[in-house]
């Protein structure tokens, strides 16, 4: 059985050859492309990473800065590109993506990790808003609990569950959704209603059905005194 050093070797034998105009392509039998989809992406951003080293003297910040179709054309490593799993808030944006997933800790490859990475960004506002569909469907939702549990605790130094659903009850939050730029996606997802949104996205070891209940009441009981006066 080849080892990972060897065919990580070949590889950059291969793509030195290519460089130098001694071969035109990498062909399917080659070390690393001959298996599972996640073996050929390994082999692609191995690829990838070694061309930015190697082929190009300029530090990582400057690479994920410039990262374009017109650079990985140059290293000839555009054809790389159809390997790598890109999600959907980088599709119109798949270089920097990569060289994002090379050079930079924060990005990981987890639903959790990228979710973060990329609120991350739409709070320093780096990224201007959430790609559209960005919290469509199954993982939508979970992106949608990713976020607010992020900006709970970037927020709050361990807050107690009882602060949280009192929070949540309240109109007060309203002022921090909106700062948190998740006010959208709690209208359209949890029908404006905050404290539903809190209590589906917190984790299992955290929720509680009783305080929900417990400021769902207090919440309704609120309205309807607001109503009369």
């Amino acid at each position: 059985m080849i080892s990972r050093r060897a065919i990580v070797n070949t590889l950059y034998r291969e793509y030195d050859n290519l460089m130098a105009g001694k071969k035109v392509r990498f062909y399917k039998g080659t070390p690393g492309f001959s298996g599972s989809k996640d073996a050929a992406e390994k082999a692609s951003l191995a690829i990838i990473r070694y061309a930015f080293d190697r082929y190009l003297a300029i530090p990582p910040r400057s690479i994920i800065n410039t990262a374009d179709e017109e650079l990985f054309r140059m290293l000839k490593i555009d054809n790389f590109v159809k390997f790598i799993q890109i999600p959907s808030e980088y599709k119109k944006n798949k270089y920097q993506y990569i060289a994002l997933r090379l050079y930079d800790k924060r990005m990981g490859t987890s639903l959790t990790s990228r979710t973060e990475y990329y609120y991350q960004q739409v709070l320093e506002g780096k990224v201007n808003r959430f790609p559209e569909g960005y919290f469509y469907g199954e993982d939508g939702l979970k992106k949608a609990s990713i976020c607010l549990m992020y900006a709970v605790k970037v927020s709050f130094i361990q807050p107690d569950m009882e602060f949280l659903y009192s929070l949540f009850s309240s109109d007060s939050i309203i002022p921090r959704l909106k700062k948190w730029k998740l006010d959208r996606i709690c209208k359209s997802a949890y029908r404006n209603d905050p404290l539903r949104y809190l209590h589906m996205a917190l984790p299992q070891s955290q929720e509680s059905d009783d305080l929900y209940e417990e400021y769902k009441e207090e919440r309704e009981l609120r309205k309807q005194e607001e109503f009369f006066e």
